[in-house]
């Protein structure tokens, strides 16, 4: 079977019991499969712990000097990536263990939600900034990341 990303599991004549509900998450009543809403449930949940751990985890950034405010930075930086990234590597395990396929798509969108929230936006640097401003820190932040790290 041919799952996203180009994986192969098995053999094609393999049978396996998850093809059937791959192609109809849904019974016959109109009601969501088992596999199908608890796979949905493990990637919803793991999508708004991400979103949690995102806000609530990382120290703030420090404001000693011009390179320990970009490393900070940095470092918050790739951890948000890292809790975003989860969430579609959870979404692929749970395709793997309950199928069915799509849930995997699920997954990765909810991973570019997050992308999309951690981005070095303009709006997002300027947030940073007035919160460096309210701490009392007179440092820039852009100027700080713009310097290259030696």
């Amino acid at each position: 079977m041919r799952i996203p990303g180009g994986v192969v599991r098995g053999s094609p004549d393999r049978r396996d019991s998850r093809l059937a509900s791959a192609s109809a998450p849904w019974s016959s009543s109109g009601v969501l499969t088992s596999s199908s809403g608890r796979s949905i449930a493990v990637i919803v949940a793991a999508a708004c712990g991400s979103l949690v751990a995102q806000r609530f985890l990382p120290k703030p950034l420090d404001c000693t000097s011009a390179k320990t405010l970009a490393e900070s930075y940095r470092q918050r930086f790739f951890l948000r990536v890292a809790f975003s990234e989860s969430v579609g590597l959870l979404a692929f395990v749970a395709y793997i263990i309950w199928g069915p396929w799509w849930v995997y798509y699920i997954g990765a969108a909810l991973t570019l939600v997050g992308f999309a929230r951690l981005a070095p936006t303009r709006r997002n640097l300027q947030q940073d900034q007035d919160q460096l401003s309210l701490s009392g820190c007179n440092l820039s932040l852009t100027a700080a990341l713009r310097t290259p790290s030696t």
